[in-house]
């Protein structure tokens, strides 16, 4: 992640992938959320999970869609000026 252009955006790209996975799944946080894993181009998100996903990236949001099949699609929003709530992490 620190390795991408934009650490802060790579990070809420994944965040926001991780977040619609765990509620698609219903699994929430208790899932070891390391093990959610993903690979980030500068267009696609891709995983190896049992899962679909769709990111939106615009300027001032990232907006990921996390769609498994005989379930509902989940989306994740995150603006950007949440973003500074992050670098307390």
């Amino acid at each position: 992640m620190l390795s991408q252009p934009d650490p802060d955006y790579a990070f809420i790209r994944l965040w926001t992938a991780k977040e619609s996975y765990v509620k698609a799944t219903g699994t929430g946080i208790g899932v070891p959320l390391q093990e959610v894993t993903f690979t980030l181009t500068e267009e696609r998100i891709r995983s190896r999970m049992d899962a679909g996903f769709t990111q939106l990236l615009l300027p001032e949001h990232v907006i990921t869609i996390c769609h498994k099949t005989g379930k509902g699609q989940v989306l994740t929003l995150c603006p950007k000026e949440e973003w500074i709530c992050w670098n307390w992490i």
